[in-house]
C-alpha cells in the first residue's frame, strides 16, 4: 500500500469518472430532444398547429444537426481519453492523476474542448436572436447582448491557445472569465426575455382580460425553467473551479450537455408553434402598448369575403356602433308599424262606436213615436 496515492488524488481521480458518467447521462438526453426536434420540426403541416416558414425551418435545422454533431464529437473525445487514462497509458509510474492534470498535452481532450466551446458560440447566438425578437431589436439590448456575445468568444478563443500550450487547465485565469460571462450572458437573457414578456403580459390582461394573456405566462415560465437549469450548474461549477475543487470534474463534462437541453427546450415550443414572433413585439413596443384590439369585421370586409351567391347577415356582423345604430333602426321601425296598427284601429273603433250611436239614436226615435201613437 505504499504506492496508493494521496486522498486528495482518489478524490480526483474518482471525480473524473464519475464526471464521465453524468456526461453520458445528460449526452442521453441531448441525444433524444435532438430527436424530438427534428422530428417536430420535420413533420407534415396536418400534424401542426401552424405552419413554420421555411427559413426558419432551415435555420432550426441547421442549429440543432451542427449542435448535435459537436456534443457528440466532444463526447466520443472525451470517452476516448477517459479511456486512455485508466487504460491504454496507464502503467508504472503514470498513475491516472498524472494523466488527469496534463490533460492539454492530448489533442483528442484538446478537440474536445474546442468542439465545446464552439457548441456554445452557436447556442449563445440564438439566445441573442431571441432576445432580439421579443425585444424588437432595441439598440441599448442589441448593444448589450453583443458585447457579452463578443466577450465570450474572445476568452473561449484565448482558453483554446493556452491549451495549445499544455497549460494545466484548472490554473487558468481566463478560463474562470469564460465561464463567468457564459453564465452571466445566460442569465442576462433570462431577466431581459422573461421580464419582458410579463410586462406584456400584464398589458393585454389589463386590456382584453386574463384569458388572452396565459400564452406569455407559459412561454416566460419555460424560458426561465430551461435557463435556470442551465445557470445552477454553472454557477456551481464557477464556484468549484474558482476554489480548485474537484467538485468541478462532476459538472465539466456535462455542462455544454445541459446548456444544449435547455436550448432545445425552446425549440421545441417553436416547433408546435408555442413562441413570441416579431409581429406580437412590434404590435407590444414602448408606445404602441395600446394598439392591440380586435375589432368585428366591417361591412366592406364581409362584403369582400363573402362568396358570389352566400347570404350574409350584415346586421349580425356589423361594428357595435352600427349594431347600436341598426338596433335603432329597428326600433323606430318597430314602434312606427305598431303607431300605424293603433291609429288604424282606433278609426276602426271610432267607426264602430259611431253606429252604435247611431243605432242607438234611431231606435230611440222609433219607440218615442211608437209610445205616442
Amino acid at each position: 500500500m505504499a504506492d496508493a496515492p494521496p486522498p486528495d488524488d482518489v478524490w480526483l481521480e474518482q471525480s473524473r469518472m464519475n464526471g464521465m458518467l453524468i456526461g453520458s447521462i445528460t449526452w442521453g438526453i441531448f441525444f433524444q430532444l435532438t430527436a424530438q426536434c427534428l422530428v417536430s420540426l420535420n413533420r407534415s403541416r396536418g400534424g401542426r398547429m401552424y405552419q413554420i416558414p421555411m427559413g426558419r425551418k432551415l435555420a432550426l435545422n441547421a442549429y440543432v444537426i451542427s449542435t448535435f454533431l459537436l456534443a457528440t464529437v466532444g463526447f466520443a473525445c472525451n470517452a476516448r481519453y477517459t479511456q486512455e487514462i485508466w487504460i491504454d497509458r496507464r502503467g508504472p509510474g503514470i498513475s491516472p492523476t498524472i494523466l488527469i492534470q496534463a490533460e492539454f498535452d492530448f489533442w483528442i481532450n484538446r478537440l474536445a474542448i474546442d468542439c465545446y466551446y464552439v457548441m456554445g458560440w452557436i447556442m449563445d447566438v440564438l439566445l441573442l436572436h431571441r432576445a432580439f425578437v421579443v425585444w424588437n431589436y432595441n439598440p441599448l439590448v442589441v448593444m448589450l447582448m453583443s458585447s457579452l456575445y463578443v466577450s465570450t468568444v474572445g476568452t473561449s478563443i484565448a482558453v483554446m491557445v493556452f491549451a495549445q500550450r499544455h497549460a494545466i487547465f484548472s490554473h487558468l485565469g481566463v478560463q474562470l472569465a469564460y465561464l463567468s460571462l457564459s453564465v452571466s450572458t445566460n442569465i442576462v437573457f433570462t431577466l431581459l426575455v422573461a421580464g419582458r414578456l410579463f410586462a406584456i403580459r400584464n398589458r393585454i390582461r389589463d386590456t382584453l382580460g386574463a384569458e388572452y394573456s396565459s400564452t406569455f405566462s407559459s412561454v416566460a415560465s419555460t424560458l426561465v425553467e430551461s435557463s435556470s437549469l442551465y445557470s445552477f450548474f454553472g454557477i456551481i461549477f464557477i464556484v468549484s473551479f474558482a476554489l480548485q475543487s474537484n467538485v468541478q470534474n462532476l459538472i465539466f463534462l456535462a455542462i455544454s450537455h445541459i446548456q444544449g437541453i435547455a436550448q432545445l427546450l425552446i425549440i421545441l415550443r417553436v416547433a408546435d408553434g408555442r413562441e413570441f414572433d416579431r409581429r406580437a413585439a412590434t404590435l407590444t413596443a414602448a408606445g404602441h402598448s395600446n394598439s392591440i384590439a380586435f375589432t368585428p369585421p366591417t361591412q366592406v370586409d364581409i362584403m369582400r369575403r363573402s362568396s358570389p351567391g352566400e347570404a350574409v347577415d350584415i346586421h349580425e356582423l356589423a361594428t357595435p356602433r352600427e349594431n347600436r345604430r341598426g338596433r335603432r333602426i329597428s326600433d323606430e321601425r318597430d314602434a312606427g308599424k305598431r303607431g300605424s296598427f293603433l291609429s288604424v284601429d282606433s278609426r276602426h273603433r271610432k267607426a264602430e262606436s259611431s253606429e252604435d250611436w247611431s243605432g242607438t239614436g234611431a231606435s230611440t226615435s222609433h219607440t218615442e213615436r211608437t209610445e205616442h201613437v
